[in-house]
């Protein structure tokens, strides 16, 4: 049974008028050519539309997020002065991974897959030998940035949130495996207290996990993609 198409050619929603109907995306769903009153034109998923997620081209989120950054550096900052909260214990629950997320059953991308005899041994050493492994040992050791702090802006859910809604509340890798639903917010040069929005791109925990390796190669593509936006 096909999906009934969304009729909003002519509708306005905010800051965006609904020009024309744009086909669907790769899972069915409606998207339109939105006008914004800016005048760039842009194009929306009607459900975006509708809850009200999109509310323009990405010029009223940019102006909101550089007013906030903005309000929300140095001293006058509420979160001035505090620190962050030790989440460290509740990563280890279950459900959850060194990224936050652990999957099981089929959203497992392993699943159904097996080792090798020589992966087992391989997997078996790095576990007796995993001291090795530890800090500037790591073949992935940046100089220990990730225990670097977070600018104060990043304790602002509503700045973030602000981010997520220029980007349409989807992950902004165009090879996104769609195994993850949960949105997160990346540091494209790394810099965890670089907050300004352009350094900022919604991605799923999932594609998130993946920047961590081959950093040069997601640092330009997400620079890319962000320059578009």
């Amino acid at each position: 049974m096909s999906r009934r198409r969304l009729d909003l050619v002519g509708d306005k929603f905010t800051y965006l008028n609904v020009i024309s109907y744009a086909g669907n995306d790769k899972y069915g769903n409606s998207m339109f050519l939105c006008k914004c009153i800016c005048g760039a034109e842009r194009i929306v998923l009607g459900y975006h539309l509708k809850s009200g997620n999109t509310k323009s081209c990405g010029c009223y989120s940019r102006k909101i997020a550089a007013e906030r950054l903005k309000r929300g550096s140095g001293k006058i900052h509420p979160a001035y002065g505090k620190k962050r909260a030790d989440t460290s214990k509740k990563m280890s629950g279950k459900g959850n991974s060194m990224y936050g997320v652990r999957y099981f059953g089929k959203d497992n991308p392993m699943y159904g897959k097996k080792h090798s005899e020589e992966t087992k041994q391989k997997i078996s050493k790095n576990h007796i030998n995993s001291g090795i492994y530890k800090g500037e040992n790591n073949p992935n050791w940046k100089g220990g940035i990730s225990c670097e702090p977070y600018c104060d802006a990043w304790d602002d859910k509503e700045y973030k949130d602000s981010i997520k809604e220029r980007d349409n509340y989807q992950c902004q890798n165009p090879d996104c495996y769609g195994i993850s639903k949960k949105l997160c917010l990346h540091h494209i040069d790394y810099n965890k207290k670089n907050c300004s929005p352009n350094n900022l791109i919604t991605l799923c925990n999932s594609c998130n996990s993946r920047a961590n390796y081959n950093r040069e190669y997601w640092k330009k593509l997400y620079t890319d993609v962000i320059s578009k936006v």
